[in-house]
């Protein structure tokens, strides 16, 4: 049993520190990520997005740790000759193995909690920070000042009337496949409810080239995905549903929907299971690369790992886009290759 807590401690330790230290590397990408997607916000905004940013890569950085940590202990372990000693002492492989079989089965729980649960929250918070911070950067906006940007959205006034804009000119951003539109108005107006922006026009004129067509009075709603420069981004696609949402409209839709919910609901499950998989890769890595070059072993791993996630990423939804399979075997296609190809790996290393 003391080998097991050994080999377990050895896991748990490489493992904080790997995850520290990608959280720390990835923290200058995602900044500058935030800084494009809240163009026109202020900085102290920006600053403030940075975590809700960072929780989404958690079910990407937990399995990614995971794999370096097997990788270094059991290279370790190998190069050490703890691994030769541990064999002849008559332990079976498999000992050395189980504590961190047990501790990827734990990150699988915890990635399909974070991909079934956190994340669509995650992702409901962000939509109410940019909200917001919209919100508060309009209404703290300097007496004189007549221009605000946000996102892809652009005004500019003559003048202001209190919080009212006089003689403005608008870029609203394209939304849901529309196109771009530049309005004219004598006065807007800002509302601000739940998910949404609300802009009050009076006087206002659509600009279509050298021309302008009359709109009225309208009332123009921008979602908070608007306000940012991420195009990409869609408020509460079935992406950031919780199960519970999903299996309620999987009962409901129409047979094309379903299948495209119930391909990310197995989709989920698939990605929660990328610590397993990277355990079987992991540990004959570092078994088999024992000598020489310590960084050689990991060097392999950053291989296998983006081999996996590109694969993953891309065949599954292709598999299931062009319905060559059913959804379930499309979403686990991958995942169950590389754990066939692991365990045969494993097996292999184990017994050599």
């Amino acid at each position: 049993m003391r080998l097991q807590l050994y080999i377990l401690r050895l896991v748990l330790v490489a493992f904080g520190f790997t995850f520290g230290g990608m959280v720390v590397l990835a923290l200058p990408g995602v900044a500058v990520s935030a800084v494009h997607k809240l163009k026109g916000f202020p900085i102290l905004e920006v600053i403030k997005w940075l975590p809700l940013a960072l929780a989404e890569l958690g079910p990407y950085l937990v399995p990614l740790a995971f794999l370096f940590a097997v990788v270094s202990v059991y290279a370790r372990l190998a190069a050490d000759n703890e691994w030769t000693a541990i064999r002849m002492s008559g332990r079976g492989p498999m000992s050395v193995v189980w504590p961190s079989l047990l501790f990827a089965f734990v990150l699988q729980l915890c990635t399909l909690q974070l991909l079934s649960e956190f994340l669509p929250w995650v992702r409901q918070q962000q939509n109410t920070f940019v909200l917001q911070a919209a919100s508060r950067g309009i209404r703290d906006l300097a007496p004189g000042r007549t221009e605000i940007q946000l996102g892809e959205f652009y005004l500019t006034a003559r003048r202001r009337d209190g919080p009212a804009f006089l003689d403005a000119f608008l870029h609203l951003p394209a939304e849901d496949g529309g196109e771009a539109r530049t309005l004219r108005a004598e006065r807007v107006r800002f509302r601000f409810q739940e998910e949404q922006v609300l802009l009050e026009l009076v006087e206002a004129r659509t600009v279509l080239g050298d021309h302008e067509v009359r709109s009225g009075n309208p009332v123009i709603r921008l979602d908070t995905a608007l306000l940012r420069s991420d195009k990409k981004s869609k408020a509460l696609s079935s992406r950031y549903w919780n199960d519970a949402r999903l299996e309620a409209e999987m009962a409901a839709a129409d047979p094309a929907l379903r299948r495209t919910l119930s391909f990310e609901y197995h989709w989920r499950r698939a990605l929660s299971a990328t610590c397993v998989v990277f355990l079987l890769l992991g540990v004959p890595t570092g078994l088999a690369l024992r000598r020489g070059n310590q960084l050689l072993p990991q060097a392999v791993a950053v291989g296998l790992a983006l081999l996996y996630y590109v694969l993953f990423m891309q065949a599954t939804r292709q598999l299931a886009r062009h319905e060559w399979v059913p959804e379930r075997e499309a979403a686990w296609a991958v995942t169950l290759t590389f754990l066939l190809l692991g365990a045969w790996w494993t097996r292999g290393a184990l017994r050599r």
